[in-house]
């Protein structure tokens, strides 16, 4: 059965607590996680080494004894998730973050000349419940860096770190299925050692404890989050969504789980709406008209899925392999000081049955009273006519879904949006390392890469 804005959707609310709108939030549901972790270091680049292949890893020539070493203990996990999408920051900060396993590290006084400056650990993962997956190994390469010893202990200090932008790790289960796991980086830190905000350091002769850190994800999030880009040029406003890690929109769509991408507007706020419409309305309405670029389809959507091809409001006009586009010059001659028009943006993900997702939401307003071919305008592309002033202004970007207005939201899901009002609730963070210096990593911040120094230790 198609979905057109005509159909309103039952949706049930779980109560959470009043939005900031005054809407009851629906609550996503969540899943229990549970699995192994256990990881080997491999690739170590020069050095005397020893251990790989193993969980525990030594370099150096010890001066005096041991060496250098770096032990990683993976954990079991046992961590509620996040069904289906939810948009937004807070979102993305709320995931529950657990420790994948611990990295032991010792600072050993070793001989110049032996040693590393890098190794990889091999991490492998496995949920077992509620379904199984495969193992699967990630890579996170650890740079070493062996400081020259000196009378401050501070500056003696060696360290490790990860890159800032370790990918995702896509498990698949039994069936098919992706799970995602995020890499934040590193958390609780015990022992000799201290941070900076992308260093784990150990001082000389000492031993510190690090928890690495994990979060499962929906498959889309890594791949739309920080995927679309937002400008403005006076009157006209222009988006584009381009996935991340170099996919196609169509490999985008299928790992996400959708059929297609489009986007969906609603207008909230409108001194003299078109055609007889009151606010909020979809822009455009079923029909279109002249002031939404003439013909629309009968789906919600932005750019029309039905009809011919060719216009500029169709989607495959808005289509590369890569790239989906929006554009947007509204217009209304009518409108005087202090008034506007109010808009309200979103990614969207729409599956077979014309359901759909909410990706990434922004918010703008338009003050410009001219015209675009002559007429006021809702929906359309077009260079505007001479002689009006004002333009696209307060642009608001990657909204929560409480900053969406409740009208707005009420509009999406007899749309049939499946999360139009979805949260989570925040989940208990790990504890924030302690620390010599009494600096702080802070969770879910990646850990910058850097080249390893040179220095060696004598």
């Amino acid at each position: 059965m198609k979905i057109t804005k005509s159909i309103l959707l039952a949706v049930p609310l779980l109560l959470s607590g009043p939005l900031s709108h005054g809407v009851i939030a629906q609550t996503a549901p969540t899943t229990r996680f549970q699995g192994n972790i256990s990881g080997v270091f491999t690739g170590a680049d020069t050095g005397v080494v020893t251990g790989l292949g193993t969980n525990n890893f030594t370099w150096g020539v010890g001066s005096p004894p041991p060496p250098g070493r770096l032990t990683f203990t993976g954990k079991p996990f046992d961590v509620n998730v996040t069904t289906g999408y939810v948009y937004g920051p807070r979102a993305r900060n709320d995931r529950e973050v657990f420790s994948l396993g611990t990295l032991d590290y010792f600072n050993g006084t070793i001989q110049r000349g032996t040693e590393a400056n890098s190794v990889r650990l091999d991490v492998t993962t496995q949920v077992t419940s509620p379904v199984g997956t495969n193992p699967t190994t990630f890579q996170a390469p650890l740079n070493l860096i062996n400081s020259p010893n000196t009378s401050d202990p501070i500056a003696s200090a060696d360290s490790v770190f990860l890159p800032k932008n370790l990918p995702p790790v896509v498990m698949q289960t039994l069936g098919g299925a992706p799970i995602t796991l995020e890499i934040p980086g590193f958390g609780t830190i015990t022992g000799s050692g201290f941070s900076t905000i992308d260093q784990f350091f150990v001082l000389e002769g000492g031993a510190a404890t690090a928890d690495l850190l994990g979060r499962f994800v929906p498959a889309c999030e890594p791949i739309v989050n920080g995927a679309t880009s937002v400008s403005i040029s006076g009157p006209t406003i222009t988006a584009t969504f381009q996935p991340k890690f170099n996919l196609t929109i169509s490999q985008a769509a299928q790992l996400c789980g959708y059929d297609h991408f489009n986007w969906y507007q609603v207008i909230d706020t409108d001194p003299n709406p078109p055609g007889g419409l009151s606010v909020p309305y979809v822009d455009p309405p079923i029909g279109g008209g002249p002031a939404f670029g003439g013909f629309a389809d009968n789906l919600p959507f932005y750019w029309d899925e039905q009809g011919a091809t060719g216009t500029g409001y169709h989607l495959q006009d808005n289509l590369t392999a890569n790239t989906l586009h929006y554009e947007d010059t509204p217009s209304e001659p009518s409108l005087t000081a202090g008034q506007f028009l109010g808009f309200n943006t979103f990614l969207v993900g729409v599956l077979p049955d014309n359901t759909w997702d909410t990706l990434y939401a922004f918010s703008w307003k338009s003050n410009f009273n001219g015209t675009v071919g002559g007429v006021s305008s809702r929906r359309t592309i077009g260079s505007p006519d001479p002689g009006g002033t004002g333009g696209v202004f307060d642009l608001q970007l990657d909204l929560n879904p409480d900053e969406v207005p409740e009208e707005v939201r009420n509009l999406m899901e007899r749309d049939g949006s499946r999360n139009a009002s979805t949260t989570i609730e925040p989940a208990a963070k790990v504890p924030e390392p302690s620390t010599l210096l009494g600096t702080i990593l802070a969770l879910g911040v990646g850990l910058f890469s850097r080249k390893a120094k040179k220095n060696q230790k004598h």
